[in-house]
């Protein structure tokens, strides 16, 4: 809530000026801490299969091209005016 909505806390006289950078700073150092122990479990349970990152095997790139090589967008007939990008790809700028 500190983080969210301050407004009530600065107006009460509660926090002073440079309170709220100390406020995100707290903020952003605990999500970093969370986040290190965070990522492991949900990759080491396969809590999360839509994520790579931070995988158990730490192949991260690896697991990107094979999702991307079977997605159902890179399989079948290309999109309707599909020609038309390719033709930009193609030209040199």
């Amino acid at each position: 809530m500190l983080y969210s909505n301050p407004a009530a806390l600065f107006e009460s006289g509660y926090l002073a000026k440079g309170h709220l950078f100390m406020i995100v700073e707290a903020y952003k150092h605990q999500i970093a801490e969370v986040r290190k122990q965070a990522i492991p479990l949900i990759e080491a349970f396969d809590l999360n299969p839509i994520s790579n990152v931070g995988n158990f095997y730490g192949d991260i790139f690896e697991t990107q091209l094979e999702w991307a090589r079977t997605s159902r967008l890179n399989t079948g007939k290309p999109l309707k005016g599909f020609e038309h990008f390719q033709n930009v790809l193609k030209s040199k700028l």
